[in-house]
């Protein structure tokens, strides 16, 4: 996974690549449920959880078949652009 942070105006970038087999480390979901007080997000996080390796085993099937893609493209009006692509 890829995320990229481009702001027009000081000409500044962040680039970060993230492992996309992140998503089935479930300790990461264990902090975010400890962290949250809102129940029905934890709940959400729990549930996200517990189905984390189907979610990745679904997408790694459609990467394969359909190659990467960009899962959010933002630009604003000032030139400054959010791009996540898987």
């Amino acid at each position: 996974m890829k995320i990229i942070i481009k702001d027009s105006e000081d000409k500044r970038r962040f680039f970060l690549l993230i492992p996309t087999r992140l998503i089935k480390w479930k300790w990461i979901y264990n902090i975010g449920a400890k962290h949250t007080n809102d129940e029905k997000a934890r709940q959400e996080i729990i549930t996200f959880r517990d189905n984390s390796k189907r979610f990745y085993k679904a997408m790694k099937g459609y990467i394969k078949e359909n190659g990467h893609f960009t899962l959010v493209d933002v630009k604003s009006n000032d030139g400054s652009i959010v791009k996540i692509i898987i």
